[in-house]
């Protein structure tokens, strides 16, 4: 009987220290495969973050450089709508001679600055929204419009005999000359400051 009960401690003590033995061997492997699982899920993490780090630069590259081209094209841009302003205000300034009535050299001088513009306008549009070149555009036929109505002028007054204030076609043309001077140093210069706004905020002035 005492052997029976030494035989039976002894399996129970035996199964006791296995089950303690594998529940050891169990929660071993399970914390090693746990810390495995956390390196390897650390270092994916820090991959990723190395990833979106690396994105997040070549963005702000991307956008610097953008912001740089946009920057250029807007002087280069503003340049030429400074240059025709000042084509117009020369073509429609009321202080002319009567050899005014034969020059149309000013006039030539408005049109070609204003195809140059519609020109660097066609090649650059692609920086700017549509809105910002509609703006651009509503100069160019602004300006279109201040030429017909200086042509107009000089063929109003090509019809007088002499230049005098005393006639009638005087009077027509004059006021149309005045208009015309008028609409170069008001609504031009609207449309002019009107775009320079839009390009302040896009270079973040």
């Amino acid at each position: 009987m005492e052997k029976f009960i030494y035989f039976f401690t002894g399996i129970t003590a035996f199964t006791t220290v296995a089950i303690w033995l594998g529940k050891l061997i169990i929660t071993k492997t399970f914390d090693l495969g746990l810390e495995k699982y956390k390196s390897s899920l650390q270092k994916d993490i820090e991959i990723h973050k190395s990833e979106l780090a690396k994105q997040s630069l070549e963005h702000e590259v991307k956008f610097s450089k953008l912001h740089n081209d946009r920057a250029e094209k807007i002087i280069v841009l503003y340049k030429k709508v400074v240059e025709l302003e000042k084509a117009l205000i020369h073509s429609t300034n009321i202080a002319q001679g009567a050899e005014f009535k034969r020059d149309t050299q000013r006039e030539k001088e408005c049109i070609n600055t204003i195809e140059t513009l519609i020109a660097q306008l066609e090649f650059d549009k692609i920086f700017f929204t549509k809105e910002t070149v509609s703006k651009v555009e509503d100069i160019i036929r602004e300006a279109w419009q201040i030429v017909v109505q200086m042509t107009l002028v000089r063929s109003k007054a090509n019809r007088e005999t002499y230049f005098s204030r005393e006639t009638e076609n005087y009077v027509n043309y004059g006021e149309l000359w005045n208009k015309t001077f008028e609409r170069t140093q008001v609504e031009f210069k609207k449309l002019k400051e009107t775009l320079a706004d839009d390009f302040r905020e896009l270079i973040g002035i």
